[in-house]
């Protein structure tokens, strides 16, 4: 049932991503803006959905919290000065946080956040905010089947060598083969703009993904 109300809201916001060019930096930053607009749109909607509630997959103030998360997602699409850098924590634990609030915690899924002082440029946030904003609905949607209570953790790292940003959860983990349908193209090609690998790994039971993105002059 979490699945379902995640692609009936979620599919939404997927078309234009499907449409742009991987070898198109440019085209995809701006696609990235457009998603983070989407995904706002989305959760504004989200605020009037009943189904979600009657059935006991949100909590107890949906419309609050779904507020509360389509605000963060239009920070993350609203113009900015490229050249500045901007803190990165607080919009991840924004969106992350009311992400677990609105989905996971009618069943028990609990969220950890470790998240350095980290600036980087607004499109650098942008992206990060929006991987991990993916990595943690796929948490939510695949990692906790059947009313399975668990955790997610989301680090953001400053490295010698750059930024590290992972998100892990103790759920029923997924295969590779798998993960490939569940959005990981659309993350791997949002990695491309800040020169991202990505990566996934058993973590117990569960998967961690982690994000490496090398070191920028201007960051």
């Amino acid at each position: 049932m979490v699945r379902d109300l995640f692609s009936r809201t979620q599919e939404r916001a997927d078309t234009s991503a499907h449409t742009a060019r991987k070898s198109n930096p440019s085209l995809w930053a701006a696609d990235a803006v457009h998603r983070a607009n989407n995904l706002a749109q989305m959760s504004y909607s989200l605020a009037s959905l009943d189904l979600g509630q009657a059935h006991g997959l949100v909590g107890d103030n949906p419309r609050a919290a779904a507020r509360a998360l389509a605000r963060a997602y239009a920070e993350l699409g609203a113009p900015d000065q490229p050249e500045l850098p901007v803190p990165c924590a607080p919009m991840i634990d924004a969106i992350a946080t009311r992400l677990v609030a609105l989905f996971g915690s009618t069943r028990d899924i609990g969220l950890t956040l470790s998240l350095q002082d980290v600036q980087l440029l607004p499109e650098y946030r942008r992206v990060i905010s929006l991987i991990g904003s993916e990595l943690i609905i796929n948490a939510l949607k695949y990692a906790f089947p059947s009313g399975h209570a668990g955790n997610i953790w989301v680090t953001l790292e400053r490295k010698a060598d750059g930024i590290e940003f992972s998100v892990t959860d103790n759920g029923v983990g997924l295969a590779l083969a798998t993960l490939e349908g569940q959005g990981t193209s659309l993350i791997r090609r949002l990695c491309t703009i800040v020169g991202g690998d990505l990566q996934y790994r058993s973590a117990g039971s569960g998967l961690e993904a982690t994000i490496s993105i090398p070191v920028q002059k201007n960051v």
